[in-house]
């Protein structure tokens, strides 16, 4: 065990919204299995603040929730 992400990439949507590409690893505690893989996730920011995120499986899938092509 373990979990480690790091954002590849910041895309500013507009509207305080940012899509954020984060490559993400980790380690099975009993298996010792590394798994790597990556996902996206939208900011919706507000004063500041996060107000919202919600994740996706992928880069294009963020954009296309925002009416934006990948």
């Amino acid at each position: 065990g373990g979990m480690r992400g790091d954002p590849v990439e910041v895309l500013d949507v507009r509207g305080g919204r940012y899509v954020v590409v984060v490559a993400f690893g980790m380690v099975g505690k009993l298996s010792g299995v590394d798994v790597t893989g990556k996902a996206a996730m939208l900011y919706t920011v507000r004063d500041g603040l996060i107000a919202r995120l919600d994740m996706f499986a992928d880069r294009d899938a963020a954009l296309l929730s925002v009416g934006l092509e990948g």
